[in-house]
């Protein structure tokens, strides 16, 4: 598939960069005339792996690696195909709303049937 990223790093993996990213990231100010760009300072590591490695790439959470992807047909066969894919839990998921893209099984086909009307191709044409 052709997924680029750091080496794998003994136990930890990309904890300790992800850590110091994200510290760093909020001990900047936030411009008052932003230009709405919230990624390098929300997900730091996130942004900075895209930048660095492409639309297809991941990071190394221990060890496990978590696929960042930000092509859009992969993106639409991703969430188009749920049992496909495996998911990364999130930390504190349950206490959060999960959304489509994490979502498996029984909640992704309520979510996707909820949302799919919204998707219309006569509701998608702009007026």
């Amino acid at each position: 598939m052709g997924f680029r990223g750091n080496p794998y790093r003994f136990v930890a993996g990309d904890y300790k960069e992800i850590a110091a990213e994200a510290k760093e990231a909020l001990a900047r100010p936030i411009p008052l005339l932003s230009d709405h760009d919230i990624a390098p300072r929300v997900i730091p590591s996130v942004h900075r792996t895209l930048a660095e490695y492409g639309p297809k790439s991941f990071l190394w959470f221990g060890p496990k690696p978590g696929a960042i992807v930000a092509d859009p047909e992969m993106i639409r066969e991703i969430l188009s195909k749920t049992s496909s894919f495996h998911k990364m839990s999130v930390p504190y998921g349950e206490m959060l709303a999960k959304g489509l893209a994490a979502a498996e099984d029984e909640d992704w086909a309520r979510l996707r049937a909820l949302i799919n009307p919204a998707f219309h191709l006569d509701k998608l044409k702009a007026n």
